[in-house]
């Protein structure tokens, strides 16, 4: 009985797959391949890891005024009738979160920019350009 059951173990053994170590010149994983991508991903997750993800909106200049924003960061862009617009800028992130920088922007030539504390409340004033602006809001 000892005997067919030594035999049978090793019958399993001999039918299981070897393990072979993969081929290195088709991993994925190989070194260096995907470095960019890696930084980019670690830019990203500080991004998120610190609770703020970029705001990026656009927006035409407003008759009125026009709100945007997010959660941490808002701002509110108020026509003053003589070609300036006002914008108010506001915080209201975590303590622990770090300085908010607001950018007014239009086809890339930035407008006006300002860094707030996690909680604060500012003012800037800006030349209307183009038909539209683009508010940038990220961790400073």
């Amino acid at each position: 009985m000892r005997f067919f059951a030594v035999a049978t173990l090793f019958s399993l053994a001999a039918a299981l797959p070897g393990v072979a170590p993969a081929q290195q010149d088709t991993s994925v994983a190989r070194r260096g391949s995907t470095l960019g991508l890696n930084l980019v991903a670690r830019d990203d997750l500080s991004q998120r890891q610190a609770g703020m993800n970029p705001i990026d909106q656009t927006l035409p200049w407003p008759e009125t005024t026009v709100s945007g924003g997010g959660q941490s960061a808002q701002f509110e862009a108020t026509n003053l009738g003589d070609g300036s617009y006002s914008f108010t800028l506001w915080t209201s992130a975590p303590l622990n979160a770090g300085n908010l920088k607001f950018r007014i922007s239009y086809g890339g030539k930035t407008l006006a920019e300002k860094v707030l504390p996690p909680v604060g409340k500012d003012t800037v004033t800006v030349k209307k350009t183009g038909d539209n602006f683009n508010m940038w809001i990220e961790l400073a």
